[in-house]
């Protein structure tokens, strides 16, 4: 069958089966392709979003970008994923200070002096986005082998009590022994 055969249905069961990304990882690609922009340059023929719209509407499949269909995920104020879109925003900034804005748009040249300081914090706006990202680790680590800990202690507790109640049993199985032995006449069964 061509491609000319297929009907609404194969294009839906094919379309579907194409992954898309979620937005939060839509959102991440933004940020670490900027993230590298700003350290290594913009690429030829490659414009750095003027606004969040357009960065939402960005679609590049070279670059891996795919755009983001609702305006109300990419927003600063999304209770999911407004911090991630301001870290973006962040960055969309500092490299179109640094880099300029795309073509047609009026440019706002600041001195060598201000493109300084701007690296600068470009460097510590990116190191603080890693520094983020390491501390919400370690904190997602260390709840989690607190919880193995709390798990472990519960279980090594319960083993000690269920010790306790076998020897509590061993002793009541002997003392109910030496009872029936203690009887003429009646013998344990084994």
């Amino acid at each position: 069958m061509s491609m000319d055969d297929w009907g609404v249905a194969d294009l839906v069961r094919v379309v579907s089966r194409a992954k898309v990304p979620s937005v939060a990882e839509r959102i991440e690609r933004r940020i670490e392709l900027l993230s590298q922009w700003l350290q290594h340059g913009v690429p030829p023929g490659k414009t750095i979003p003027s606004s969040l719209n357009k960065a939402r509407e960005w679609d590049d499949a070279e670059l891996g970008i795919t755009p983001i269909g609702s305006a109300g995920d990419f927003v600063t104020t999304n209770k999911t994923h407004g911090p991630r879109i301001e870290a973006f925003d962040k960055l969309r900034k500092m490299a179109l200070k640094r880099y300029g804005l795309p073509p047609g748009h009026k440019k706002q040249g600041r001195g060598q002096r201000a493109n300084t300081s701007s690296t600068k914090m470009i460097d510590r706006t990116i190191s603080d986005l890693h520094i983020t990202a390491a501390v919400s680790q370690w904190h997602s680590e260390r709840d989690q082998r607190l919880a193995e800990q709390a798990r472990a202690n519960a279980a090594e507790g319960r083993s000690i009590q269920l010790l306790q109640e076998n020897a509590e049993r061993d002793v009541l199985i002997a003392d109910l022994r030496r009872q029936l032995a203690s009887h003429r006449g009646l013998r344990a069964v084994e």
